[in-house]
Formats: C-alpha cells, sequence, structure tokens
C-alpha cells in the first residue's frame, strides 16, 4: 500500500478549506440576522419617540369611528353622526390629518427597510402590526382605489400588496377591540 503523500496533503487542504468556508457563510449569515434585528430595534424606537401620545389617541378614534358599531359605511368613519371618506383624512379640515400622515410615513419607510432586506418585520409587526393593517385598509381606501397609497406611500403598498399573507400568519399585539 502506498500511499502518496502530496494527495494526501490536498484532500486535507480541500477538506480544510470547504470546512472553513462552510464556517465563514454561515457566521455571515448570522451576521446579517443580528443586524436586521438591531435594525429593527432602532426603528421601533424611532416610531416610539415620532408618534406621539395625541397621534395614537387619533388613531383609536378613528379606528373607533370606522367600525360597524358607530355605525360607519365601508371605506369611511362616522364625525358628529356624518359619514365621512377615509379621503378626508388627508385633506388639512381634518384634526386627525397629521396623525395618520405620520403614521403612513413611518410605515412607508418602515417598509422600505423591510423590502431592502435590512429589518427583521416579525418584531415590528408585533408591536405595530394592528397599527399598520389597519391604517394601510384606510390609506388603501381613498377614493376607492389604491392609487393614492400607490402613489404618496409606494413601499407601504408595495409591501401589503406582496406580503399580504404572510402578515396575516404573524402574532401581533391587540391595540384596540371593537365590541
Amino acid at each position: 500500500m502506498n500511499v502518496d503523500l502530496q494527495e494526501l496533503r490536498n484532500w486535507i487542504s480541500l477538506f480544510l478549506l470547504v470546512t472553513g468556508g462552510a464556517i465563514a457563510l454561515r457566521t455571515y449569515l448570522l451576521n446579517q440576522r443580528q443586524r436586521r434585528l438591531e435594525n429593527s430595534f432602532r426603528l421601533l424606537d424611532l416610531c416610539k419617540n415620532s408618534l406621539t401620545d395625541g397621534d395614537i389617541l387619533s388613531w383609536h378614534m378613528i379606528h373607533v369611528a370606522s367600525s360597524e358599531q358607530a355605525g360607519a359605511k365601508p371605506g369611511f368613519f362616522v364625525d358628529k353622526r356624518e359619514q365621512i371618506p377615509f379621503a378626508e383624512l388627508f385633506s388639512p379640515n381634518i384634526i386627525a390629518r397629521q396623525s395618520i400622515e405620520r403614521f403612513c410615513e413611518l410605515f412607508n419607510l418602515v417598509c422600505f427597510e423591510y423590502l431592502q432586506g435590512t429589518l427583521d418585520i416579525r418584531l415590528f409587526y408585533f408591536e405595530y402590526g394592528q397599527y399598520m393593517s389597519t391604517t394601510y385598509y384606510w390609506v388603501s381606501s381613498v377614493h376607492n382605489s389604491t392609487d393614492f397609497v400607490k402613489t404618496h406611500y409606494p413601499f407601504f403598498h408595495k409591501t401589503f400588496k406582496k406580503h399580504e399573507r404572510h402578515f396575516s400568519t404573524l402574532p401581533h399585539k391587540t391595540i384596540s377591540h371593537l365590541e
């Protein structure tokens, strides 16, 4: 039995090279996952600092006013017993306008980061899922078309159209109950 030491050395080198490459690839992937997680926490902090108590109160009041229990038709909310379309949320005469715009702008940023692959959406959706899905419904109901949301908040729209089924399976906090 004649063993060629050069060939054995080449096989060992190949094995070590493949093993090292696999370890390096796994380390890179775990590092990317950690960075997405850190970015998620940063965006959560940004949202907590950007949204005021008044914004959250405005969202809650519109959420209640847009329910069937309040007598609202789909695509409308009720204010002083008057049916008001969601398009009015973006007109200057509604006090809650800036609050809803702030929500949309933040969600547009979050969705941009998610589409870039720099964010783990599960953490963000857990904290803001009800806000996101409800606000998306309101914005996509403006003028009974998604044109408004496509134009003004394109990443928010693209993310919801592309991942709507995925979002429905994610857990989220219940912010507001309607009875």
